[in-house]
């Protein structure tokens, strides 16, 4: 748990539900709602401590498929949102690899305070299904929602091509903080995946 989002003991406790449908569905509403707020960087109504318990109660009441699949959707829909924000970014192969970086560092921000709010899940429901840990479903959506998709992978190619091309004639390439851009996208790629970086990184045209 990250110390931003600290919980007291008070936090731990559960309502009884016994199955009511409608308090399942509303604490179910409750963090997916949270989900879409921390993805807008609107924390107003993210009560960390509250959505713990709801997402606990879930669980507790075997009712963590539910949650699973209401996370899971409110993230691919949230991510699908950040395709549309990067597809009109800038036409520049530098302004898009920036506005590329600094929308996964939103992403993983987000992911990380949603695993906080279903750490319980993640603990005990997940690896009990065999499901993806929020963590990993996190890093599979943006490689095949964005990085992969029709209208991100192309440009995606085509500007780390030209910021390479871009260093070499600077003659900047292995200078210390001269391949900021080209550095970042690397280490984002490696996250999602050696063979993902190699699929990128080594593509020697924007046609490959």
């Amino acid at each position: 748990m990250s110390a931003r989002h600290q919980f007291s003991a008070a936090a731990f406790r559960w309502q009884e539900t016994d199955g009511n449908p409608d308090v399942v569905a509303g604490n179910c509403k409750a963090v997916t709602n949270a989900v879409r707020d921390i993805y807008a960087q609107d924390m107003t109504n993210v009560i960390f401590g509250d959505l713990y318990r709801r997402a606990y109660s879930l669980v507790l009441h075997k009712r963590g498929e539910e949650l699973y699949s209401a996370v899971e959707a409110a993230m691919a829909s949230e991510v699908q949102a950040l395709v549309g924000s990067l597809a009109v970014a800038g036409p520049s192969g530098q302004s898009f690899l920036r506005e590329l970086l600094a929308t996964w560092r939103r992403h993983t921000a987000a992911v990380s305070a949603i695993r906080d709010i279903v750490m319980y899940m993640d603990r005990t429901f997940v690896p009990a299904t065999g499901r993806t840990p929020v963590r990993e479903l996190g890093l599979g959506l943006w490689r095949d929602g964005v990085v992969r998709s029709g209208r991100i992978r192309l440009r995606l190619v085509e500007a780390v091509r030209l910021e390479k091309a871009r260093q070499e004639e600077d003659g900047v390439v292995g200078v210390p903080g001269s391949g900021d851009l080209v550095a970042g996208v690397t280490e984002m790629l490696t996250e999602l995946g050696a063979d993902v970086c190699h699929e990128f990184m080594e593509a020697p045209t924007v046609s490959s």
